[in-house]
Formats: C-alpha cells, sequence, structure tokens
C-alpha cells in the first residue's frame, strides 16, 4: 500500500476516535438545566505558578485563562493564582521529576496554596523526540496529585493534568479529555486532544466528590480509603502523545 494512502486511512481511523469519544464525553451532559446548578459553589484552587525564563507571564495568564473556562464550566473549579516565581534557568536541563523535587522544596514550609504547576521548556533531547515521535508534554506527581510539570505550553494538556487532581479511581479513559494520547499533524505544531475538552459524567462525578479535597493529603478513594503513597512516576501513557 503506498505511504500517502496509509496516511489516509490513518485520518480517518483518529477522525473516527476522536468523533466517537466526544459522542462520550460531558459535552452532551452540559445542556441539562440542572448541570451549571451542581457546579455550585465555585472551588478556587490556590495556586503557585512557576515559570522559566523564556516564557511570559502573558502567556502563563493565557494559559490559566483558558483552562479556568473548561474546569469552571464542568465542575465547578477554578484557579486562583496567589504567586509567580521565576523557576531555575538551568530547567530546560532537567528532568521533571527534578523540577518537582525543586518546588516541593521551595514551598515545604508553606501551607497558603494548593497545587503547583511549573511551566518550562523541553529538554534539547525532549524538543527533538517530540518533533519526532513524541514525548512528555505534562505530568502530575503521583503521591499528592498537587505538583505539576507542564512541558508543552498548550491549554488542553494542562487541564488533563489538572483532572489528574481530582481523579483516583483510574488514570486515563479513551474517551474525553482523560485519553491518555494526542497528536500533531505536523511537527512543531501543537498537540490535538484525540478525545476532546471534556471529561466523561462519571469523572465529573469523582471529581464532584474530591473537589474540596485537602492537597495536604494524600487521595482517597470512593470509600475514603487513603491511597497508597508510591513513589513520584512518569506514566508514559499519560505524557506521550502520537505524532501523525
Amino acid at each position: 500500500m503506498k505511504a500517502p494512502m496509509i496516511k489516509v486511512i490513518k485520518s480517518l481511523l483518529l477522525l473516527t476516535i476522536l468523533l466517537v469519544s466526544s459522542c462520550t464525553s460531558l459535552s452532551w451532559n452540559m445542556l441539562d438545566p440542572n448541570f451549571e446548578a451542581q457546579n455550585f459553589p465555585v472551588r478556587e484552587v490556590r495556586t503557585v505558578i512557576f515559570k522559566d525564563l523564556l516564557i511570559p507571564q502573558s502567556l502563563g495568564d493565557a494559559l490559566i485563562s483558558e483552562a479556568n473556562l473548561n474546569l469552571e464550566s464542568q465542575a465547578g473549579i477554578r484557579l486562583k493564582v496567589i504567586e509567580w516565581n521565576q523557576g531555575d534557568s538551568s530547567w530546560i536541563l532537567k528532568s521533571v521529576f527534578k523540577i518537582e523535587a525543586e518546588m516541593k522544596q521551595q514551598l515545604k514550609d508553606r501551607n497558603d496554596y494548593d497545587i503547583a504547576i511549573a511551566l518550562t521548556h523541553q529538554t534539547p533531547l525532549g524538543f527533538l523526540m517530540s518533533s519526532t515521535v513524541g514525548w512528555i508534554s505534562g505530568y502530575t506527581d503521583d503521591q499528592y496529585r498537587r505538583f505539576i510539570v507542564l512541558r508543552e505550553k498548550n491549554p488542553w494538556i494542562l487541564e488533563h493534568e489538572l483532572w489528574h487532581c481530582f481523579i483516583f479511581s483510574h488514570d486515563h479513559s479513551w474517551n474525553g479529555i482523560m485519553s491518555p494520547v494526542g497528536m500533531r499533524l505536523l511537527p512543531l505544531t501543537p498537540t490535538i486532544p484525540i478525545g476532546g475538552r471534556h471529561i466523561t459524567e462519571k469523572q465529573r462525578k469523582e471529581v464532584l466528590r474530591n473537589k474540596w479535597r485537602d492537597f495536604t493529603k494524600p487521595p482517597r478513594d470512593e470509600e475514603g480509603i487513603e491511597k497508597a503513597i508510591t513513589q513520584s512516576r512518569i506514566d508514559w501513557s499519560r505524557c506521550i502523545y502520537i505524532n501523525h
């Protein structure tokens, strides 16, 4: 089979997945007149932002603003940025684990925040890989689900990671924004979510249940039992997108 035909078939398959997954996400339920009432009261999540030297604050403001639109409309959650910090200039050479550790170190004696987000560029290797076969685009710690490292400054990836802070029963699903993969139509273009920008109805119920969680404590499951604390790790299916 010729290469152009293969690319057409791949495009049709990806489009089919996108359409099917979007139909089973929360977007259809938002037409329910009782939906908005279930989102109140709105929780303001106190957020500390770290950014590397090459990222203007205006870009960070735009990311937070767009993410808030979807968080608030789907579950009544809004990020309230209480502080902007300059990240280490060497972050571009460091792994997400080291960046997470540095955020924790800087915030270790504080209890006035809920989550911390690091906006940083890809490492040189990450840039090469992300432009070809795919690489880490976002990361959320597995211990407290409150430390996020965003390698690609993309609103839907930020939203995906933020939902991880409220969904504990599973990491991913193949429909909705919690799909573990995205795609790029061309190298260096933004990653596109395969499953759309909405969580599912089941995921929303869990988000609403965990909406007022205490971020200083490890997540709890549906029965209120504390989830086991595991070593922070990268879930590769969470972090990799598919290039096309």
